[in-house]
């Protein structure tokens, strides 16, 4: 099924190159850095909990793999748990940047609108672009078609309510979300909801003083527990219900 994007591939083509360390360093040193690390490290313990509920072979497929660096942090964390890992992008940019960066015969990445599964799928995880498709409910229809009767899905959405959000100076961004309500309203007509963590509570003017933020910021993690909608996105882990395709 091909699915219509709010950003076009030529964005994620031209961020190819630069995604990873740009986003990932060794050291955060701005809120990006941070809060794409500290997803990583929730979306890898959320996966860990599918893997003690479900038994081998198992296979997984991203959805918006970008360069591959979730799938092969998946691989440095858990060797051999996944039979078989693809990624898939609408980005040719990013595949290509993809395929360079991977030498694991078990990780191959396809372009989207060209993907052709040959099987389901035991877990399918969907970070960090959920809400750019047009349509979330068409989108985790989608997801459902990929995964085997009861299988799994990741899947993170960006708040509209969140203080990101609210601080946006451009305005046209924060009209491309919607609440976390809105997106759990779409994902219940073809999953059960597991699990939800939120992250990403943004602290305005910390991350001048780095030093000072990376000491800072974990604690506001704690308090973006307690208000899930003042955080910058929610990360689900989802069971497919028995009557979706």
């Amino acid at each position: 099924m091909d699915i219509s994007f709010k950003r076009s591939s030529t964005f994620y083509d031209e961020e190819s190159k630069n995604y990873s360390r740009r986003r990932y360093p060794k050291v955060a040193t701005n809120y990006i850095q941070f809060f794409f690390t500290r997803r990583r490290k929730l979306v890898l313990k959320l996966l860990s909990e599918v893997v003690q509920r479900t038994e081998a072979p198992r296979s997984l497929v991203e959805i918006g793999c970008a360069d591959g660096i979730l799938l092969r942090s998946i691989q440095e964390r858990m060797p051999k748990v996944f039979d078989q890992l693809v990624g898939i992008d609408i980005a040719e940019g990013m595949i290509a940047v993809a395929k360079d960066a991977t030498d694991d015969p078990a990780i191959s990445y396809e372009v989207r609108k060209e993907f052709i599964p040959n099987r389901r799928f035991t877990v399918a995880m969907e970070i960090g672009v959920g809400e750019l498709t047009l349509k979330t409910e068409t989108e985790a229809e989608w997801a459902a078609t990929q995964l085997v009767p009861g299988g799994y899905f990741l899947c993170g959405f960006a708040g509209r309510d969140s203080i990101v959000a609210r601080l946006d100076k451009a305005a046209a961004r924060r009209e491309h979300l919607n609440t976390y309500a809105t997106y759990e309203t779409a994902l219940r007509k073809y999953f059960s909801i597991v699990g939800v963590r939120a992250y990403g509570l943004y602290v305005p003017f910390i991350w001048r003083i780095p030093f000072l933020a990376r000491i800072v910021q974990p604690m506001a993690e704690i308090v973006g527990a307690v208000f899930p909608d003042l955080c910058h996105e929610q990360v689900y882990l989802l069971q497919k219900l028995p009557n979706a395709q």
